[in-house]
């Protein structure tokens, strides 16, 4: 997950509109003095019961999500949804690999990168091109020269080359 999202609630007077702010996934049902309210992804939202007070819905800006991963010599840090990756001395400077990215794993020589949920690898030196290897995925894991997906409740691997195909190995 990127962060958390937070519901702030408010009494106020019952003329003020519902107020929403911010740019992201969130869904949330909640219960006020016997009243449910919905709030899906898009903001739309819906009662039941009485209304005996009127809510401010505000939904924040996703918290940073700060992660790193040693891989030998190579040390990866994601902030703010930017992929820096630096190889060799401790001092050597910082690659930017990618932005907008979710999640990222280093194994050995390859980069693996999760935005949304595509995934896609690099492999070799820092700042080689990035080949698209999966869509739609719930998870994955680098490990050598395998990279191991989930769809769903399926467990796919590719060995080898990053154009090889997938083999199902358990569902």
């Amino acid at each position: 997950p990127i962060g958390t999202d937070k519901l702030i609630f408010e009494d106020g007077n019952l003329s003020k509109n519902f107020v929403v702010m911010g740019n992201g996934r969130c869904d949330f049902t909640f219960y006020v003095a016997n009243s449910k309210w919905n709030v899906g992804p898009n903001y739309n939202t819906s009662t039941t019961g009485p209304m005996t007070t009127l809510l401010t819905i505000v939904h924040t800006t996703p918290v940073s999500t700060v992660s790193f991963h040693l891989e030998k010599n190579r040390i990866g840090f994601l902030s703010d949804r930017k992929l820096l990756v630096k190889e060799g001395d401790l001092n050597a400077p910082w690659v930017q690999e990618a932005l907008n990215i979710d999640d990222f794993q280093l194994s050995e020589n390859r980069i693996g990168i999760l935005e949304g949920k595509k995934l896609s690898v690099t492999e070799g030196d820092l700042n080689e091109r990035w080949v698209e290897v999966a869509r739609e995925i719930n998870g994955f894991q680098l490990s050598g020269n395998r990279i191991a997906i989930l769809e769903g409740k399926k467990l796919s691997i590719k060995e080898g080359d990053l154009n090889a195909p997938w083999v199902e190995v358990a569902r």
